[in-house]
């Protein structure tokens, strides 16, 4: 049970017996006040209305007839009053007089006849000839005046009493009031403890209710709401929790909703609240900035980590309004970022949204083209300037020597042959890469391809003293695809082994079908290629600038990268190994279901 509840109640329980107590005995002794004073008022007018009068009035005269001797009148009028003393209660704490209108003189009793008595309001009244019967409750004593007439004179019938049996009675019945107290403290007790363990019981499911809204268990409501003592506030709960239910449930889908979105988003987002934490994160963020702990992520802290002079200052205590784009460089990679600042509400701001997107893969194409536009305009002003000279030097100097002019014009001729192999060659790879090349599919033989590319290369490598060898390694199927495609693939690997090879190398080539590929792997023993240019190979206009690979072998650096794109055109793949001054080994497959 709720201590605090019992104790507030039982403190109201006592206030409202003890305040009941205070009322109960001003009641009780207002009230046996005003009975005492009105049966002494309506005593004493039975007594003034009575024989008492006219019996005085008659011994007072006969006796003023007779002798004039007023004291014995007295004497006798005190026996007749004595009459009604029982009448009246008059006893030690009661006393009764008779007074002198004229000068408030006692004549009765008897025994102290001359003496006065103080003037009260009563006594005034009576003198004026008035009922002095007016009563204060907290008065001192309590007195009745009766004006009265015997014979020629006016009197005054006065009763004065101390009020010390008042007193009496009412401390005697207030006794039974007190003793009453201590039941009913007990029965508050009682009725406290009823009402504090009821109310508790009702305050409790509703306490528990609330404890399950703070564990979300929402969906729970009260049984039978008339066995609570608030049924009005069961209700009034049971509404909260539908409504609470409603509106968290919104909320979720709708924070399920953007969350998808933006863990979908290529671009990395973070949310920073003014306190410089992460709210949220997307898995894009987490792997554009490898971080793998976003509980330790400061603000301000991990963008100077990131080269970016930034501070969450500026946009929640300066109100920076608006975007910040900054851009961040790290491992040979560019991010930019877009600080972009949100409000909890129409005055104040709530914290940053971070977006990162990441433009490496951007810049190294546009740094690629900026180097390709460079390679293409390098390659091409060599025979561009030898085409130049040579022809300003014939119509200059050898236009009658036909022979120079023949053995130039030849060097010319030569050059224009690099230039236009150079531009076809730019404009297949584009072809290549747009899917535009066309194509005449038919299903051939890898083998006999081969054997034919061996044919060709037969000459070359003789004249270089190399050993050129085909070997079939397993059956292999019918490829369908462009012979020729397939063929200036192989054609530019095979001729880029008899180039960088010496006299006496071996250049093996074998073919077969491994699972579902075709292979076709060429393998030489030439000068080989050093590891760290290996990634470079496939690059356009990339040569390998040793001495053995110089630009005196010819070629313009496209044929490999020609062959790439051949090659990943059909849904295959080629591989470069090599060791430096041992070996160099190139593995083309081709998917088998390409074929018939």
């Amino acid at each position: 049970m709720n201590k605090k509840l019992f104790i507030k109640f039982f403190t109201v329980s006592l206030i409202t017996v003890f305040i009941l107590l205070i009322i109960t005995v001003s009641v009780l002794s207002a009230g046996e006040a005003m009975f005492y004073y009105k049966r002494l008022d309506d005593n004493m007018k039975s007594v003034t209305e009575s024989d008492f009068v006219s019996a005085a009035n008659y011994i007072i005269i006969s006796q003023n007839e007779a002798s004039g001797d007023t004291n014995a009148d007295y004497e006798a009028v005190e026996n007749i009053l004595s009459n009604y003393k029982g009448q009246l209660s008059i006893n030690q704490n009661r006393r009764i007089y008779l007074l002198k209108s004229d000068d408030l003189s006692i004549v009765i009793p008897t025994s102290i006849i001359g003496e006065t008595l103080e003037k009260s309001e009563n006594i005034s009244l009576a003198e004026s000839g008035m009922t002095g019967n007016k009563y204060r409750l907290f008065g001192g004593v309590m007195d009745v005046a009766y004006p009265i007439r015997f014979g020629d004179g006016n009197y005054i019938l006065y009763i004065k009493d101390n009020m010390s049996d008042l007193r009496a009675s009412v401390f005697y019945k207030l006794k039974f009031v007190f003793l009453l107290f201590i039941p009913c403290l007990i029965a508050a007790f009682l009725i406290t403890l009823f009402i504090s363990r009821r109310i508790n019981k009702s305050i409790e499911k509703i306490t528990n209710r609330a404890e399950g809204f703070k564990k979300g268990e929402l969906y729970e409501v009260f049984g039978d709401n008339k066995d609570n003592d608030f049924p009005e506030l069961v209700n009034s709960v049971n509404h909260m929790g539908y409504v609470m239910t409603e509106s968290i449930q919104r909320m979720n889908s709708d924070k399920h909703r953007v969350e998808v979105i933006i863990e979908h988003i290529n671009n990395g987002i973070i949310t920073f609240d003014n306190n410089q934490n992460v709210i949220q994160i997307n898995s894009a963020a987490k792997r554009i900035l490898k971080i793998k702990d976003e509980k330790s992520v400061k603000f301000d802290e991990f963008f100077k980590k990131c080269g970016i002079d930034v501070r969450m200052a500026e946009f929640s205590y300066f109100e920076k309004s608006g975007t910040v784009q900054k851009e961040i460089t790290r491992d040979s990679g560019r991010i930019k970022v877009w600080f972009v600042p949100f409000k909890m509400d129409s005055e104040r701001y709530a914290g940053v949204v971070c977006v990162f997107e990441d433009v490496t893969e951007q810049f190294n194409v546009m740094s690629a083209m900026r180097k390709f536009v460079a390679d293409v305009s390098h390659e091409l002003k060599t025979p561009i300037t030898v085409i130049s000279s040579y022809t300003e030097t014939v119509l200059n100097s050898y236009l009658d020597d036909k022979a120079m002019t023949a053995n130039l014009l030849k060097i010319v001729y030569q050059e224009a042959g690099k230039m236009t192999e150079l531009v076809q060659n730019l404009l297949d790879i584009s072809r290549y890469e747009m899917k535009t090349m066309p194509r005449k599919e038919e299903n051939f033989s890898i083998d006999d391809m081969i054997n034919s590319l061996v044919q060709t290369f037969k000459l070359q490598a003789e004249k270089k003293e190399l050993d050129l060898k085909y070997t079939r390694m397993t059956d292999i199927p019918e490829f369908k695809g462009s012979r020729s495609d397939i063929e200036r693939a192989v054609k530019n690997i095979i001729s880029n082994s008899i180039k960088y090879t010496s006299r006496g190398d071996k250049i093996q080539i074998f073919a077969g079908r491994l699972r579902n590929d075709i292979y076709i792997k060429v393998e030489d023993t030439g000068w080989g290629i050093p590891e760290s240019k290996l990634g470079h190979l496939f690059e356009r206009f990339y040569r390998v600038e040793e001495e053995a690979r110089s630009r005196d072998k010819g070629g313009t650096g496209l044929g490999l990268s020609i062959a790439k794109e051949i090659i990943e055109s059909y849904g295959g793949n080629i591989k470069i190994e090599s060791e430096y001054t041992k070996y160099t080994r190139v593995t083309i497959t081709l998917p088998v279901n390409n074929g018939k």
